[in-house]
């Protein structure tokens, strides 16, 4: 649409129609098909072979950027790969490229990107036939106000970046047809003026903090989306009736604030009966509602299309709901959600609704029983051919604090035939019976209700269950599960239960168990003397002290356990065979109070040792041994060693670790005869206390192709400094953290280094006065004595500076943002890094109320000599020698012709980005 490809001449259907016509045709000629992403459910690519013909087809008309090739200046349409650091090199080419029309990210990352702001303050601005630009998942804070030269933009997608608000002249786009700003949680407000935005079709403002609609927001007629929609109080924002003005919305609408609603002819003119193109509907009041029979009114009037798919209700004040709720009229109703309507004492009549998959109740804490009401049969013969829940396929009540009664259906035919996943989470008084026919049930939660259904064992669909999760808090029976005919269940978690002597025999009758999670069941000491079922891959046990663990004979037996944890249990167990298990690929012990040995054993060498891929030994306080010949680990990548008091000998470490973590440990063998040096593969280290992390470092011991390396728990070292890490040439990452002593590290960081870190060092004061021209990303997090930056600055590789939790230095950010002075100035400027002198200059006189400051500055930096030294100026500034002056136009660009020796003012983009992180961290704290 925003290209201009639909046709609009087509009588009688909306554009969006016309698209969703060529979509299915696409689709139907398999030109398009859909994926078999199970993140991305709804997703459709083109087969390799079809891309290619397209590829072709488009000629230089479109251009995938980054795959190689020659980029022709005609271009019209582009996509990139988003990557984490997006500086303006990489766009840089673009600048001259008159024709672009698309300018979109595509690979959705998972993490905030960083965009250099020169990028969105020159470059965007600058492509001026643009009429489709996406920032999406960016973390840029604002927008500039040349946005509005984009004069033919139609779509622009800000979705989930940080902007707070944007900038008026964004009204002036009058072409835009879609605005979507989902996700974009700092977001508090829209322009006054959106009503200038005439062809305005679509506006996504879901997951955003804006409090009131703008009142010219009733002009943009056109509007085929709305995803929320505040009403306002009497006589200051709007009101409900002026949904009535948008009578083709389509797709998802939420309205918000209803409480503000007490007009029931306003709820009327909305209109939503009639709005048939709705397919998801949202109904919020605030949470604060007080009971109101006039909310009950407005409900009711609030009645959707039938074409609804899906309904949300939430913090509704009424005490009963409308009769449309539950009507089988509602045949296209897939979802449906009630929560925290508090003064409800009773459920609306769903099991009417024939298609309903999904249903959540949840909050309804008035609510004492649940019966006939419920499945929409209040009366009449218990013969009736009526089958309440047809569709429904998973059911979930939530936090039901009164519920006591669940009633069986009265009727010919059992309800819920094809229900998949049955939740019951916080209802602390349900005594009464669950469903006793549940044909297709897979997967049963019950979380947190203390008072468990007594007649659970009597159900005869539990051995058709997959999946069950039980937690209490309490002390209830577990008996109840004592189903010795055989079962379906694979997965299973049991949280609580400190009655519980044994496990039920519905475990044992399962011979196909794959995933079994015991946790806080203090009660339980034994297993059953078969052991588990043999299938088991995965075996979590936690904060079960008293549970004698797996007889060692029986460990061969379990040919699929892959994974296996141990952690506060099993007090009795003192040794651990390394290769007991024949296949196991992950362990973890943590916390097993009379663990003393891990060895390997002789006599089954060769088992469990070409599979053990990662180990972890942690708080084991009476360990005394670790296997003697840890190298014939063969396939060990990763291994964890904290807190343990050893006192065993490492004679070698597995050769082919790839990931290393080694914290408080007392060793009889030294850590200089581990063989650190011999460890060609590994790549990342963590190493933890004063005396390792010294002996490591002073003798250059750490392996030779490390790429990553954290340094933590310093508690003696108040500085580290000399060329001890200069031989690790591949070293890229480094990290302090909780280094509590530290103080300063001078001269230590390798010159290839492209990341640092300091987290949680309460004492580091002062920085290297260079740091490696190489590093790309600095962080601080949590140290509050640091209040000095490097006075030589950052190189021109950086591209993100985080500070947070450091008060000195925000305290420095505070007094700088409206400068008092020429010293405070010029560190506002050194961390600005701009680009452009001017562009400085201005960005800080226009909000000071003390431009000579800004003048004063130029003046010290213009000099009748024809060049000035950058570090005469840092000297001048030392011996505050400046001039007042009155500004004058075009300072910086004298400036920028007569410091020879000032690297700020390089062009350099990675400038423009550190300014933007900085300027946002800050204004966090």
């Amino acid at each position: 649409m925003a290209e201009g490809f639909l046709e609009h001449s087509m009588v009688g259907k909306a554009v969006e129609e016309v698209g969703d016509d060529y979509f299915n045709e696409l689709l139907s000629r398999s030109l398009i098909e859909r994926s078999n992403d199970d993140i991305v459910k709804e997703k459709f690519v083109m087969h390799d072979v079809v891309y290619d013909l397209a590829t072709i087809a488009s000629g230089k008309s479109c251009c995938r950027f980054g795959s190689g090739g020659r980029i022709s200046e005609d271009v019209h349409h582009v996509t990139y790969n988003q990557e984490e650091y997006d500086i303006f090199n990489k766009f840089e080419t673009f600048f001259d490229f008159k024709c672009l029309r698309s300018f979109l990210p595509i690979g959705s990352r998972l993490q905030e990107s960083y965009l250099s702001c020169k990028v969105i303050d020159d470059l965007i601005p600058s492509i001026k036939r643009l009429r489709m630009l996406s920032l999406s998942n960016y973390n840029i804070t604002v927008l500039p106000n040349s946005i509005n030269k984009l004069v033919q933009l139609r779509y622009l997608n800000l979705s989930h970046t940080d902007i707070k608000c944007l900038p008026d002249t964004t009204c002036d786009l009058y072409y835009l047809q879609t605005l979507l700003l989902s996700g974009c949680w700092k977001l508090i407000e829209l322009p006054i003026h959106v009503g200038k935005l005439i062809n305005l079709r679509h506006l996504d403002i879901s997951y955003t903090k804006i409090k009131k609609m703008p009142m010219q927001i009733v002009r943009l007629e056109n509007l085929q989306t709305l995803t929320v929609f505040l009403v306002g109080k009497q006589k200051v924002g709007l009101s409900i009736r002026e949904l009535g003005k948008f009578p083709n919305l389509r797709g998802k609408l939420c309205i918000k604030n209803l409480q503000n609603a007490i007009d029931v002819s306003e709820a009327c003119d909305a209109n939503l009966k009639h709005k048939v193109h709705l397919e998801e509907l949202e109904v919020y009041w605030d949470q604060q509602t007080e009971e109101s029979p006039t909310n009950e009114v407005i409900l009711n009037e609030l009645q959707p299309s039938i074409n609804l798919k899906k309904l949300s209700i939430k913090f509704y004040g009424g005490i009963s709901f409308p009769s449309w709720l539950g009507d089988c009229s509602f045949s296209n109703m897939v979802y449906l959600s009630i929560k925290s309507c508090e003064y409800c004492i009773t459920l609306p009549p769903l099991g009417q609704v024939p298609f309903l998959k999904e249903l959540k109740i949840d909050g309804m804490s008035r609510v004492e029983t649940i019966g006939p009401e419920f499945y929409g049969m209040t009366g009449g013969s218990t013969n009736s051919p009526f089958q309440p829940f047809p569709s429904l396929e998973k059911l979930e009540f939530n936090s039901m604090p009164s519920w006591r009664e669940w009633i069986s259906f009265r009727g010919s035919k059992f309800p819920f035939p094809r229900l998949k996943t049955l939740m019951l989470r916080d209802c602390t008084e349900l005594r009464g019976h669950l469903p006793s026919h549940l044909p297709s049930i897979e997967k049963i939660t019950i979380l947190w209700c203390n008072h468990f259904p007594a007649t659970l064992s009597t159900l005869h669909w539990l051995s058709s269950v997959k999946s069950l999760d039980l937690m209490c808090q309490g002390s209830p029976e577990l008996s109840l599960l004592g189903n010795d005919s055989p079962c379906h269940l694979q997965v299973s978690t049991i949280f609580g239960f400190n009655k519980l002597l044994s496990l039920p025999n519905m475990f044992m009758s399962s011979t196909c168990l794959q995933h079994l999670d015991l946790i806080y069941i203090s009660s339980l000491t034994a297993f059953p003397a078969n052991g588990l079922p043999t299938s088991l891959q995965s075996l979590r046990i936690d904060e079960c002290q008293n549970l004698a663990f797996l007889r060692p004979e029986t460990w061969s037996n379990y040919t699929s356990l892959v994974t296996l944890e141990l952690k506060n249990c099993c007090d009795s167990l003192t040794s651990f065979q390394l290769n007991g298990f024949p296949v196991l690929q992950i362990l973890s012990i943590e916390g097993c109070s009379s663990l003393k040995s891990i060895f390997i054993s002789e006599k089954n060498s060769s088992l469990s040792l070409s599979t053990l891929q990662s180990l972890k030994v942690s708080n084991c306080k009476s360990l005394r041994s670790l296997p003697q010949r840890m190298d014939t680990l063969f396939v060990l990548k990763s291994l964890t060693l904290d807190k343990l008091s050893l006192c065993c000998e490492v004679a070698c470490l597995p050769p082919k670790l790839q990931f290393m973590h080694i914290e408080s440990l007392g060793l009889a063998t030294p850590v200089t005869e581990w063989g650190f040096q011999s460890l060609c593969f590994l790549s990342d280290l963590h190493i933890g206390g004063d005396n390792i992390v010294n002996t490591l470092l002073k003798k250059k011991l750490l392996p030779p192709l490390l790429v990553s390396l954290t340094i933590t728990n310093l508690t003696e070292m108040m500085r580290l400094k000399g060329n001890r890490l200069q031989h690790i040439s591949t070293l890229k990452n480094l990290s302090f953290k909780c280094c509590s002593t530290l103080e300063t590290c001078k001269d230590f960081f390798p010159s290839f280094l492209k990341s640092l870190v300091f987290i949680n060092c309460p004492k580091l004061m002062s920085l290297p006065d260079m740091f490696p021209s190489s590093l790309e990303t600095l962080e601080f997090d949590d140290c509050p004595r640091l209040g000095l930056l490097p006075r030589s600055g950052f190189p021109s590789s950086l591209k993100l500076l985080s500070i947070s939790h450091c008060p000195l230095l925000k305290s420095r950010w505070e007094n700088i943002v409206d400068p008092k002075s020429t010293i405070e100035l010029h560190y506002q400027i050194c961390v600005d890094y701009s680009t452009n002198v001017d562009s400085v200059l201005l960005r800080i006189i226009r909000p000071t109320r003390h431009p000579d400051v800004s003048a004063s500055f130029a003046l010290s930096m213009y000099s009748s000599e024809e060049k000035l030294s950058f570090n005469r100026f840092l000297s001048d500034i030392d011996q505050k020698m400046f001039q007042s002056c009155s500004v004058k136009p075009g300072w910086g660009i004298q400036i920028n012709s007569k410091v020879a020796e000032a690297p700020y003012y390089q062009v350099n983009p990675a400038w423009s980005l550190s300014f933007e992180l900085v300027s946002m961290d800050f204004s966090e704290m």
